[in-house]
Formats: C-alpha cells, sequence, structure tokens
C-alpha cells in the first residue's frame, strides 16, 4: 500500500498524506504518538503491587495478565511490564545512568499526589509545584519501586510553547 501512495506522489515523499487512512506524512515531517511503552522490571510481581493501582487511578485498565508481563490500556497508549531475564538483572536501573531518565503524563496533578501520600510513595523535588520558569508546568514527580522517575504534570501550554511572562506563573 506505502508503495502505492509513493508511486501516485511521484515518489515525493512531503506528498505523503498523514490524514490519510493509509497513513504517511505531512509535507516532511512525520506525525508519531506513542502507542505503547514497554517497560523491562526486575521483579514484576513487585512492579504489579506498584502499578496495579497507580495505572487503576490514571484511567487504565489491566489487558492482559500473563506470568512474564503485564498489559495497562487506557484507550490512547498502553504499557507492558515485562519480566527482565535474570542474565539481565544486573546492574540494577537508575535513572542517572544513560537511558531512560523518566516518564511523564498529563493528568490530574493535585489528585495524583493525594493519591501517592495515602499509599505513602515518596513525593520528589517538595512537589507538587510550577516547575518551569516560562510556561505553566505544575508537575508532581515520584520514584517506582525501581528508581524510574514518573512525572504527572498539568502544562496547558507545553506542546504549543506558548510563553507567558514568569510573573504570571507565581499567580
Amino acid at each position: 500500500m506505502i508503495r502505492s501512495i509513493w508511486r501516485r506522489s511521484g515518489g515525493r515523499s512531503n506528498d505523503f498524506d498523514a490524514s490519510s487512512p493509509e497513513g504517511g506524512c505531512v509535507g516532511s515531517v512525520v506525525r508519531v504518538s506513542f502507542s505503547h511503552l514497554d517497560y523491562n522490571v526486575v521483579d514484576l510481581s513487585h512492579a504489579v503491587a506498584f502499578y496495579d493501582p497507580l495505572m487503576h487511578f490514571l484511567g487504565f485498565e489491566k489487558e492482559a495478565d500473563h506470568p512474564d508481563w503485564v498489559l495497562y490500556n487506557n484507550g490512547r497508549m498502553k504499557l507492558c511490564l515485562v519480566q527482565c531475564e535474570q542474565r539481565y538483572a544486573d546492574p540494577p536501573f537508575h535513572r542517572k545512568r544513560p537511558g531512560l531518565n523518566h516518564i511523564a503524563s498529563a493528568e490530574d496533578v493535585d489528585r495524583t499526589a493525594q493519591f501517592l501520600r495515602e499509599r505513602n510513595i515518596p513525593i520528589l523535588y517538595d512537589s507538587p509545584g510550577q516547575f518551569h520558569d516560562t510556561i505553566r508546568y505544575y508537575a508532581v514527580f515520584f520514584e517506582d519501586p525501581f528508581r524510574l522517575k514518573l512525572e504527572v504534570v498539568y502544562s496547558p501550554d507545553y506542546f504549543g510553547v506558548k510563553k507567558v511572562p514568569t510573573t504570571a506563573l507565581a499567580e
């Protein structure tokens, strides 16, 4: 199918229409969104004990529960927790090492902070609070049992990068 679209466009990638049901790009930009994230963990049962209530709170449903992996789905994206093979368990994950630092989601920050407090999940950086100098970026940060930093943020300006005066942020 892609080859036929390519031929119809005369081989010009900037004519490939992402809004087409056949997929593609607009101009020379391919538009993507995350469909799923696989997260390898050292102890799947420990991960599930942490993520089951968190994912439910964040609007995800458990779609699949297998001995080596668990899949959560919120209709827009999926998170799959995967038991890593023992030979890859050392050294353990640390967000300061090369690789993934954190995952952020856009949700209700204050309700999430309350949810974390009720479960005695440590909150990082004296959050929730404002964490950007030029745009509204209200967030709460915390870690999962494996030290992956998680962030829940409210930032209506983030994707539009709409600048607001720093004085307006204090309001």
